[in-house]
Formats: structure tokens, sequence, C-alpha cells
């Protein structure tokens, strides 16, 4: 991921809650909007969460696995 998609990833979500807290603060009027709103963006923000947890666990994985897998590989190969 690219720190332009990162960024704008992170604008997608952090940018409406800043929206709800304005609208929030501005009027108390439209609950029902707000709670839409809210709503909209707590599963936007689970769906960014478990990309995020995904992505370490995954990448925890690989970490621990890739220096058995190159020994083994170097083994085959004759390096050892």
């Amino acid at each position: 991921m690219t720190t332009l998609s990162l960024l704008t990833l992170l604008g997608r979500i952090f940018d409406p809650l800043a929206a709800l807290l304005d609208e929030a603060a501005d009027t108390a009027k439209t609950p029902e909007a707000a709670k839409f709103k809210l709503a909209a963006l707590k599963a936007e923000a689970w769906g960014f969460l478990q990309i995020g947890l995904g992505g370490y666990a995954v990448g925890r994985s690989v970490e621990s696995v890739v220096p058995q897998i190159t020994a083994s590989l170097d083994q085959k190969r004759g390096f050892i």
C-alpha cells in the first residue's frame, strides 16, 4: 500500500468523524442522521481494523517462517 492510498484511506475514515463531531456541536436537532452517519463510520473503521490486524498477523507469520525456508533451500542447494 502506498503512502498516498494509506492517507486516502485514513481520510475516508476520519473526515466523516470530524464532520459528525462538527455537526453534533452545531445542532442536536437531527439525532437520527447523526446515528446513521456514526453507524456507517463504525462499519468502515471496523473494516480498516480487520485489514490492519490481518496484515499484521500475516506479516508476523511470514517473518517467523522465512528463515526456516531459506535455510532449507540453502541446504538443498548445497550452500550449507
